[in-house]
């Protein structure tokens, strides 16, 4: 338990509905394809910012995977640094998912190169798997052909985008046709060599989280970002379908800002009830009416802790937490953008003034804020929350300033 100790705060600040808000992104630059969405389901609200809204992928007792794709129309490598995705609200451990992530300028995600695969690294619920059995083998052996023939009838465990592995050489799956796929080979830095008939062929490069609830997951900002592909693919286990629909809340994919350091020793820490309302009756009697309390839960029910399937008792908390920081002495290269007028100032400084306050428009859009950088307990550690102020900065020595931030729980 982190006893939601607050030492030097990390922001997770989501790109998507900053761009959309901006006109850089449109309804048509966000696409799927595979599995479908169930009726009255939207792609496009994934990204509302709304954990408990969930929308569902009709993908049940398939095996069709799902992939969705976000063009950021940012063709600079350094204006699209995205380096963290968060799923809000989600039952991927009940339908048997892993995901993955990719990143290409080819909105076709047909030329990989060795930075497009994304390694995952885990901050919440979701754990890099390493290499998955695929419960297949090679049905010929392998030279130095692109072409890779799995065991008859097994080509609909894979699909266009996978990562593979055969002995230690990673493949990068283009297209698939019946029982033959079409890879890249010698994918991140492996070395291209022969494979004998019957080799064990393995996934790698997916997450997998270990409950339903909420998951986030860091990596490491690339080149040749423009298009944002996220891969939802059954787990790989004993079946080759998902075991139930995918409901999701909320998408987040954007970029950590990491506070200069820690907020002064006056931090302000608040549970608000604005829901409840109190009136005193002429008796001096009070009578009270409550429109809301607590935040909507994102663990869908049930929500297993384990592989039991047993769902947990629990009490959710309520009121809604509020967060008031000063920050002294912070130098002006971590306040300030290097171009304050600048078109590409908010795109490529990660300071305050452009990567918090003008991103999430003075929080126009919730946010992820951990309490500690270093310290990342699901239930403990974080608020989902936005800004609640507009910083005023004030100099307080020559290029050295001061603010107050404040955060109030996003319900």
């Amino acid at each position: 338990m982190s006893y939601q100790r607050i030492k030097t705060p990390k922001l997770y600040i989501d790109n998507i509905n900053w761009l959309i808000s901006s006109g850089k992104v449109t309804a048509s630059d966000i696409t799927s394809s595979g599995a479908s969405m169930l009726s009255g389901s939207s792609i496009h609200e994934f990204f509302d910012m709304k954990p408990s809204n969930l929308q569902t992928i009709d993908c049940g007792g398939a095996s069709a995977g799902f992939k969705l794709v976000v063009d950021t129309n940012l063709s600079a490598n350094s204006r699209q640094d995205a380096n963290f995705i968060a799923i809000l609200g989600h039952n991927l451990k009940e339908a048997g998912a892993k995901i993955s992530i990719q990143i290409d300028d080819s909105d076709t995600f047909v030329s990989p190169h060795n930075d497009n695969i994304i390694s995952l690294t885990n901050i919440v619920n979701l754990t890099n798997q390493g290499d998955t059995d695929t419960g297949t083998n090679l049905a010929t052996a392998l030279t130095n052909n692109p072409t890779v023939t799995v065991q008859s009838g097994h080509g609909s465990r894979f699909s266009e985008g996978d990562i593979i592995k055969i002995d230690n050489e990673t493949m990068y799956v283009n297209s698939i046709s019946t029982d033959v796929l079409t890879v890249h080979r010698g994918f991140n830095g492996t070395q291209l060599v022969s494979h004998s008939s019957g080799a064990s062929i393995y996934f790698t490069g997916y997450g997998k989280p270990a409950d339903n609830g909420w998951s986030l997951a860091t990596f490491t900002a690339t080149t040749d970002n423009k298009n944002i592909r996220l891969i939802i693919d059954p787990d790989g286990g004993a079946s080759d379908n998902f075991d139930a629909d995918i409901k999701i809340g909320a998408i987040l994919i954007g970029e950590t800002h990491t506070l200069p350091h820690s907020p002064d020793l006056d931090i302000k820490k608040k549970f608000l009830f604005d829901g409840v309302k109190k009136q005193n009756s002429v008796g001096g009697q009070t009578y009270t009416h409550a429109t809301f309390t607590k935040a909507s839960s994102w663990f869908l029910e049930p929500f297993y802790n384990d592989d039991s399937h047993v769902a947990p008792e629990r009490t959710d908390r309520s009121g809604r937490a509020s967060l008031d920081m000063s920050f002294s002495y912070l130098d002006d290269t971590e306040v300030y953008g290097s171009e304050n007028f600048g078109r590409q100032e908010v795109q490529e400084n990660n300071t305050i003034v452009p990567n918090l306050i003008n991103k999430t428009h003075s929080g126009m859009f919730p946010l992820l804020l951990q309490y500690d950088k270093d310290v990342a307990t699901a239930n403990d550690s974080f608020l989902w929350c936005r800004l609640n102020n507009e910083p005023s900065f004030t100099q307080v020595a020559n290029q050295v300033w001061s603010t107050k931030l404040s955060f109030l729980e996003e319900f």
